[in-house]
């Protein structure tokens, strides 16, 4: 089994996965918020970035993928190489959350400024209303 083929397909996952997170992250921000800060701009912006990390979290997962499979000799299927990136991912992600909790001080909510609250008007839906301060 040839290296390049599980650092490809890791890169690959990897080029999809990243701009899907900054997907979540603004479903996220809509849910939690009730807006989009800059009606998603700052997600659009990010996108190089995110394939960057995307690139390199997936040639990384290809690595743990070939040496699962050629070093350790564990027979993997396709949906079970995919698995084991998801959950390299999400160990990566609580790893940083608890790391994040652990230096974090009181967190608040900050406002809207008046720039996000003008932008973000046209994308709001009937019945959900921005956060809207005095």
């Amino acid at each position: 089994m040839k290296f390049s083929r599980f650092l490809l397909r890791g890169i690959l996952g990897g080029l999809i996965g990243a701009p899907l997170f900054l997907v979540g992250d603004a479903i996220h921000n809509k849910l939690r918020m009730g807006y989009v800060p800059y009606g998603g701009a700052f997600q659009l912006m990010a996108v190089p970035y995110f394939l960057i990390a995307g690139v390199v979290l997936g040639a990384i997962i290809g690595c743990i993928v070939w040496a699962l499979q050629v070093k350790a000799r564990i027979k993997l299927s396709r949906i079970e190489s995919c698995l084991v990136g998801v959950s390299f991912i999400f160990l990566l992600m609580i790893l940083l959350y608890v790391i994040s909790l652990i230096n974090a001080e009181q967190e608040t909510l900050i406002p809207p400024t008046a720039m996000e609250q003008f932008i973000d008007r046209p994308f709001q839906h009937s019945g959900i209303r921005s956060l809207e301060f005095t």
